[in-house]
């Protein structure tokens, strides 16, 4: 795939980008210096030619492409420690009675898709740019010259493996794994709740630990952007009541992901947001929707007295 097909590809996170700057701009000034994204071809930033030729188009197209290219798609759904070396990809960690915390090793898609590092570039997470290198190491020689020279080999380290065009497997898990977190609740009633839910084995032990808790009856989607592991844990279990953000459930279908096709509770709005907790204090379970984030629509939790976050920090 040439660059300016993958640019193509990205595009659509691009103008997403742009189009939260631009509105930042025509309402009020944010309280800080927001830089706006970038995404080089080369030594040319395109970006603000999308941003230009996007504003141009109808509103309907408009937010077509938004969704295509923020969908979760299967070509974009990244594998685990499972599916490339046939290991078990988890952790299971007894945070107290009635809550683990579950880690769940997978690839990082934005070293190992073309189209996810591009997004990264745009981003700025390009470390093959001397900008990015110089932020690096301003952040590391605060700490040192320990920190400073680590931070140095580091730098190198990921530009040799950024221009690796493909990644064998087997290096994989070794040079481009990233650990998410999924929370398990036991609810009060024996019911089981999933808090930002990964892909879930049957043959591996976290698969026969799911099963022998209890019936998996809710689905917690607590940001609009981590969508990439949700229609494989919604077919699984599609009778699950599904909390998610308006922004996700857009994502979801047009994919065709929801039987439904539409959340159980939209933790966007207030009425939903209240009916939910109405259920779920009773079951141990109390949702926050944090008003203010337009970009992740974060939702905190408290399960069991525990705080339960996703990109909230």
């Amino acid at each position: 795939m040439t660059k300016w097909k993958i640019a193509t590809a990205a595009t659509g996170v691009g103008v997403i980008s742009a189009a939260i700057h631009s509105k930042s701009n025509q309402k009020q000034r944010l309280h800080v210096d927001v830089k706006p994204p970038i995404l080089y071809v080369g030594n040319f930033n395109i970006l603000p030619v999308i941003k230009t030729c996007f504003g141009m188009l109808p509103e309907s197209l408009r937010h077509q492409i938004l969704l295509a290219a923020a969908a979760p798609a299967s070509r974009s759904i990244p594998r685990d420690r499972y599916d490339i070396l046939g290991e078990n990809p988890y952790t299971i960690d007894e945070v107290k009675p009635g809550v683990w915390k579950v880690g769940y090793d997978r690839e990082n898609h934005f070293m190992v898709n073309q189209e996810a590092k591009m997004q990264a570039r745009m981003l700025g997470m390009d470390i093959g740019r001397e900008e990015t290198a110089w932020r690096v190491m301003q952040g590391a020689e605060g700490f040192g010259r320990d920190c400073s020279a680590a931070a140095h080999r580091d730098i190198a380290y990921a530009r040799y493996w950024d221009e690796v065009e493909k990644i064998d497997d087997k290096d994989v898990m070794r040079v481009a794994k990233i650990t998410e977190n999924m929370i398990v609740v036991k609810l009060n009633n024996g019911s089981v709740m999933l808090y930002a839910p990964v892909k879930v084995h049957d043959e591996t032990e976290f698969g026969q630990f799911l099963e022998k808790l209890g019936k998996v009856e809710w689905i917690v989607a607590p940001s609009s952007e981590h969508t990439l592991q949700l229609p494989a844990i919604i077919q699984k279990f599609p009778d699950a009541k599904i909390i998610g953000s308006a922004t996700a459930e857009k994502k979801l279908n047009y994919v065709n992901a929801i039987p439904r096709k539409q959340f159980d509770f939209d933790y966007t709005s207030e009425d939903d947001l209240k009916r939910a907790n109405e259920i779920l204090k009773k079951e141990g379970v109390e949702l926050f929707y944090i008003k203010g984030d337009v970009v992740t629509h974060s939702l905190f939790s408290i399960a069991h007295n525990v705080a339960l976050e996703c990109d909230a920090v």
